[in-house]
């Protein structure tokens, strides 16, 4: 059973069918055992970063779970008891975590959102958002396109629809600041208004 300061501090919840519950807290993962009805904390593979506040939580189609906390994106396997970081620098404040559709992996930090593989060893941007903006949650219509709650902003809806890019024209290369691929698209940022073709197309909705 869970004691009273752990109540406190839970955040997130995720039902396993095969393991249990999955608690989220402001002092890291446990899992309460389908078992043996005991709640169970989950260490960290490294034992030098600090889970942190776990903020949402993800069990994908292949039974995977993903763990957004302040210290960035964790992953227990499938089958495992121990978490594993996902390094990346992008991903140092984790808000959200969603897998849409086509199973693909969706993060929503305050740097934009990214996407991960299957196995989280490849993170790319999906949409750069505003610097600093937190997308606390991500929902996905029918149709495929990602609706966004944007700390401070609001609801944003987001359709990625990349199409082959053949040719950068010159001023977007002078004005942009970075780049990124994504499934093949050659994409700039921040100047994504000056693309002939664009990954993303976002407009406020509310």
């Amino acid at each position: 059973a869970l004691n009273r300061s752990s109540r406190q501090s839970i955040t997130a919840l995720r039902l396993d069918p095969s393991r249990g519950l999955w608690i989220g807290s402001r002092g890291g993962l446990d899992l309460l055992s389908a078992e043996s009805n005991e709640r169970e904390p989950i260490a960290a593979a490294a034992q030098n970063v600090a889970v942190g506040v776990v903020r949402d939580l993800l069990l994908d189609s292949r039974g995977d779970l993903w763990v957004a906390s302040s210290s960035g994106l964790w992953r227990v396997n499938r089958g495992s008891r121990q978490l594993q970081h996902v390094a990346a620098t992008v991903l140092d404040d984790v808000s959200s975590i969603f897998e849409d559709q086509a199973h693909n992996i969706y993060i929503g930090t305050a740097n934009g959102l990214f996407r991960a593989d299957g196995g989280g060893s490849e993170i790319s941007l999906a949409w750069p958002g505003e610097p600093g903006a937190h997308i606390d949650a991500i929902a996905e219509d029918h149709a495929g396109t990602l609706w966004l709650a944007v700390r401070g902003q609001g609801l944003r809806v987001v359709s990625l629809s990349p199409e082959e890019v053949e040719d950068v024209p010159e001023q977007v290369q002078q004005h942009a600041t970075a780049a990124f691929n994504f499934k093949g698209v050659l994409c700039q940022v921040p100047d994504l208004d000056s693309f002939q073709k664009k990954i993303a197309v976002s407009q406020q909705v509310a």
